[in-house]
């Protein structure tokens, strides 16, 4: 033993206290000890801790088992070894009754220290099992908290007997009976509701087979009513490796659908008043694009018509994006390209006849964009290609308008390009002068600073307008829940 040991010697002869300690070094073992004579030295010794205690069995006032008592009641984890002369055999029965780890003759010396050790290496062994108990009923309050805070109930199937153990909480929460008899599986299933009765035993079946994980979620029929349960379970396997038991947890979760579903049912109600509103406004701007083209055939000056033209444009461009948001049921974010090639598209059929031999090219990639981002990105792409259709091309000259969009790579930025093939503006202009005589150049600047982006103009041959901006963080928007159809109006 590398610890020295801690022993007192209850002994009133000297002699033999002395051969005990000269013994107990010969065997090679290393004692601090304390001799009491006498029952007031053994009583004061035993406020101090100790190792192990010897007793001789008779002593002249004081005997061994009131010695023996008497250290078991004030340190009752320490062995107590009896020392005697002689011994008859009722008497050494009687020591091992009253609770002495070994008895040991005076004339065997040799035998204290196997005595000795065996009684320590018991000692060791119960503490150690008693650290484990505690270590164990410390883990199991500690899964019984967690289980009760998370409102978990445990259950245990054996399939070799086809038998479901659960506890008496169970029991009642499912409005079973509280016998102590096991349920068998077949008797689980029926509490199931029948439309998830079926997926709750193939479940079981795949783990059983493959051993995945067991979680599902599925509805059962109680007294009480009917309830949502999540469960889960793991399988284990005996010695050969064969399925032997499946473990696990179930918890009531009907508060957390019953939640679910008002939020889902909340969110479809928000979700159809927003279809709604873009239908609506969706089509209040085709009637007013309607009315502009009506008052339009009506006029017979140029100016008048071409001013009525542009801002039947305009309106097409809101008006394509709410039919794109209505499509597509993502109400607060477009994907942008496929928005700005309809607007473009637009734009190119109300100049067919005036500009038949220009093509509108796009180049577009399909990133996402907030719909406040959205709505004066495509006003400027519809002015700055009605601009180069209309005065890029005169005397009808054939020729090409491109509008392209990428991401820079640059902290979200994006790059809105449009160009055309055209004749320019003349030498001695810009942008910026003739943006004071063009409304729509003033709504391409206004909307530029919208956006808090920059313009830039480069000229000859032909024209280009470059926009970029930061693009937004997109909000978060759930996916819909309601089929989407395309709506019954459209652009015309």
């Amino acid at each position: 033993m590398d610890e020295r040991i801690r022993l007192l010697h209850l002994e009133d002869n000297l002699r033999d206290a002395e051969l005990l300690r000269d013994q107990l070094e010969c065997d090679g073992l290393s004692c601090d000890i304390q001799l009491a004579q006498d029952e007031a030295a053994f009583e004061a010794a035993l406020d101090e801790p100790w190792d192990i205690v010897v007793c001789d069995y008779n002593l002249p006032g004081y005997d061994g088992m009131a010695a023996l008592a008497r250290s078991r009641e004030r340190q009752p984890g320490v062995p107590v070894i009896l020392l005697s002369g002689s011994m008859r055999p009722e008497d050494a029965v009687a020591c091992m009754r009253a609770g002495a780890s070994d008895y040991v003759f005076k004339d065997r010396p040799e035998r204290l220290a196997v005595s000795i050790k065996r009684a320590l290496g018991n000692v060791a062994e119960r503490r150690a099992r008693e650290r484990a108990e505690q270590a164990l009923r410390e883990n199991e309050e500690r899964l019984r908290l967690a289980t009760e805070a998370a409102a978990l109930e445990a259950w245990e199937l054996d399939l070799a007997a086809n038998r479901i153990h659960a506890s008496a909480r169970t029991r009642a929460e499912l409005g079973m009976s509280d016998e102590a008899a096991p349920w068998s599986f077949d008797q689980w299933l029926l509490g199931i509701h029948p439309d998830d009765r079926e997926m709750a035993r193939r479940a079981l079946i795949d783990t059983i087979r493959d051993g995945t994980p067991y979680h599902l979620e599925y509805r059962m029929t109680t007294s009480a009513g009917e309830i949502w349960v999540a469960v889960w379970g793991s399988l284990t396997h005996d010695a050969s490796g064969r399925p032997q038991r499946l473990l696990g947890v179930w918890q009531n979760i009907s508060a957390r659908k019953a939640a679910e579903e008002e939020v889902l049912r909340s969110l479809q109600e928000k979700e159809a008043l927003l279809r709604e509103v873009h239908h609506r406004v969706n089509n209040n701007l085709q009637v007013i694009a309607s009315l502009l083209r009506l008052e339009a055939r009506r006029v017979v000056d140029p100016a008048v018509q071409e001013s009525l033209g542009s801002m039947r444009n305009r309106i097409h461009a809101m008006a394509i994006l709410h039919q794109t948001l209505y499509r597509s049921g993502r109400y607060a974010e477009v994907a942008l390209g496929s928005y700005l090639q309809e607007v473009a598209g637009n734009v190119a059929r109300s100049f067919a006849t005036t500009a038949h031999a220009v093509e509108v090219k796009t180049s577009l990639s399909n990133v996402p964009l907030n719909v406040d981002q959205a709505i004066p990105c495509g006003l400027i792409v519809n002015e700055l290609v009605t601009n180069s259709l209309k005065h890029g091309f005169p005397g009808g000259r054939a020729g090409t308008v491109t509008v392209s969009l990428e991401e820079t790579g640059l902290d979200s930025e994006l790059l809105v390009r449009v160009s055309d093939t055209g004749i320019g503006l003349p030498a001695d202009a810009d942008l910026a002068s003739r943006r004071e005589h063009s409304l729509g150049l003033q709504l391409v600047s206004d909307l530029a600073s919208q956006l808090r982006g920059s313009l830039r103009s480069v000229t000859g041959p032909g024209m280009t307008v470059e926009l970029r901006f930061v693009r937004a963080p997109l909000r978060f928007v759930p996916e819909p829940a309601l089929d989407r159809r395309t709506g019954p109006f459209q652009i015309p």
